[in-house]
C-alpha cells in the first residue's frame, strides 16, 4: 500500500516509498528490480510509523550491476511501518526502478498439543511471565515449517481473567484498609487521653 504523497524531492534523488502494513513488521532486505543494464547509485533507508513521526535513518549502502557484480538487495533491521528508498543519481538520469520487494526471515509460534480436541490461546496480560520450555530445542526450523498449520477463531476477552482481576489489588486494598482503621484508633485514643487530661485538671 503506497503512503500519501509527500512534498517531491530534490533533484539529486529519488524516493520510493512503502508501507508495511503495521508497526512492528519486521523487514530485513529490500530487493530492487531495475530496467537499466550498468549503474552504481548509493541508496538510503529511513523509517517512520506514522505520517506524523519523523524519519529516522536505516541504512546506508549502494546499488550496482556492473559487469559480473551485481548488487540489488539492501540488508535492514527495521521494524518500521514505513519505509522510505532514497536512490540518488545526482547528474546522472534516474534509474527505472520497476519493484521494491520487502522480505523477512519467516517466524513462527509453535504449540505442542498435549490432547485432542479445540485449544485456546491467551494474549495481552501484563503480569503473567513468559513460560520456559524446550520445545524449541527439541523442534528445528524444517519441522516447523512443515507442521500442520492453525488458524485462530474469534477473538474474545477472557471471563476468567477479568474475575480474578481484583486479586491483584487485593494486597493494596487490605494493605489501605488496615492503614486507615490504624488512624481511627489511634484517633479515638488520642481523643480519649485529650479528655482524660481536661478531667484530671
Amino acid at each position: 500500500m503506497p503512503e500519501a504523497a509527500e512534498p517531491e524531492p530534490p533533484d539529486s534523488y529519488r524516493s520510493v516509498y512503502l508501507d508495511t502494513g503495521f508497526a512492528g513488521q519486521p523487514v530485513e532486505r529490500l530487493h530492487l528490480v531495475i530496467a537499466e543494464p550498468e549503474f552504481a547509485r548509493p541508496v538510503q533507508v529511513m523509517g517512520r510509523n506514522g505520517p506524523a513521526d519523523a524519519w529516522v535513518h536505516v541504512f546506508n549502502g549502494e546499488v550496482h550491476r556492473l559487469g559480473a557484480s551485481v548488487r540489488l538487495t539492501l540488508p535492514l533491521d527495521s521494524t518500521y511501518r514505513m519505509l522510505k528508498l532514497e536512490v540518488f543519481h545526482y547528474d546522472d538520469a534516474p534509474l527505472t526502478i520497476e519493484q521494491v520487494t520487502a522480505e523477512a526471515v519467516p517466524r513462527y509460534l509453535v504449540f505442542e498439543p498435549s490432547s485432542a480436541g479445540p485449544a485456546t490461546l491467551y494474549a495481552g496480560s501484563e503480569s503473567v511471565q513468559a513460560p520456559r520450555y524446550d520445545l524449541q530445542r527439541r523442534t528445528d526450523a524444517p519441522a516447523a515449517a512443515t507442521a500442520p498449520l492453525a488458524s485462530l477463531g474469534t477473538r474474545a476477552p477472557n471471563q476468567a481473567f477479568t474475575r480474578d482481576r481484583a486479586g491483584t489489588y487485593l494486597p493494596w486494598i487490605t494493605g489501605g484498609v488496615i492503614a486507615l482503621l490504624s488512624l481511627v484508633i489511634l484517633w479515638v485514643i488520642a481523643g480519649m487521653l485529650k479528655r482524660g487530661g481536661e478531667l484530671n485538671t
